[in-house]
């Protein structure tokens, strides 16, 4: 399934998506339901908001949809596990979405991690499919990350 994930590495934006909502009251690291993810590339500074759906995959671990929009349109799997205080969750298969308008399919993955009480994190991506055309398109790029329930 391709995925049309946008964050704004390298230059242009990768979008990851949804989550459900925890209930009232719920302890932020139990990471349970949809969030609504917003980064910031730190070498371009653009910006974006996508979702995430966190279910339980056994203790300090989550099942994560990574999807398009709150729909569930074109998502991906990846599991999130809590690792000496911090979680962490490795997305792959990535699509990037150039400044024209073009789609580079399975062209990147990110490695995320971010605090279980402020829901702030960092990504780190790679690209390993080809840049997009006219343009250079980094190897790599770090997104600054905040996670907060929809």
């Amino acid at each position: 399934m391709s995925q049309k994930l946008f964050h704004t590495a390298f230059g242009v934006l990768v979008a990851a998506s949804a989550v459900f909502a925890p209930s009232a009251g719920a302890d932020p690291g139990e990471m349970s339901g949809h969030y609504i993810e917003t980064s910031t590339n730190r070498e371009g500074g653009g910006t974006v908001s996508n979702h995430w759906f966190f279910t339980s995959c056994g203790q300090d671990c989550r099942s994560v949809q990574v999807c398009d929009n709150e729909k569930h349109e074109g998502c991906t799997s990846a599991q999130a596990r809590l690792t000496k205080g911090r979680w962490e969750m490795d997305v792959s298969h990535l699509d990037i979405a150039c400044p024209g308008g073009a789609i580079i399919p399975d062209a990147t993955s990110f490695h995320y991690t971010w605090n279980p009480q402020t829901l702030d994190g960092v990504g780190e991506g790679t690209r390993y499919g080809p840049g997009y055309p006219g343009g250079i398109t980094p190897p790599s790029a770090t997104i600054d990350f905040t996670l907060k329930p929809a």
